[in-house]
């Protein structure tokens, strides 16, 4: 099976998210794929994510654009383009834009993302 790479953001439709806005590019809708998902995160400056944790899922946070911190259970993290900061399972995280323009970044989730495994703090 061959899958559609989406090269263009702009054609992708924009979700509201616990964590900002989010842009999903690979999920079990349009792939094959079962125990992964990707999608791009925006958060715009000044903004934040609710905390919140996962029972069953775990992710990976890889920077593009921006500036700002990630909280991971007492851990707090400096976040810029090429960063990456792991999230373990049943960790409260949450995300701030501390910079002057738009936080940009790629979510890696196993198994892959479902809003109901979404617990706020």
């Amino acid at each position: 099976m061959r899958l559609r790479l989406l090269a263009d953001e702009k054609e992708l439709p924009e979700q509201a998210d616990i964590c900002g806005a989010a842009i999903d590019l690979i999920n079990a809708e349009v792939s094959p794929v079962r125990m992964l998902s990707l999608a791009t995160i925006f958060i715009e400056v000044g903004k934040r994510s609710q905390p919140h944790y996962h029972k069953l899922m775990e992710e990976i946070y890889y920077f593009i654009e921006g500036e700002g911190t990630v909280t991971v259970g007492d851990e707090l993290f400096v976040v810029e383009p090429g960063v990456a900061v792991s999230i373990p399972i049943g960790k409260i995280h949450q995300i701030i834009n501390t910079g002057d323009r738009r936080l940009k970044l790629i979510s890696a989730d196993s198994p892959s993302f479902d809003p109901s495994d979404i617990h706020t703090a």
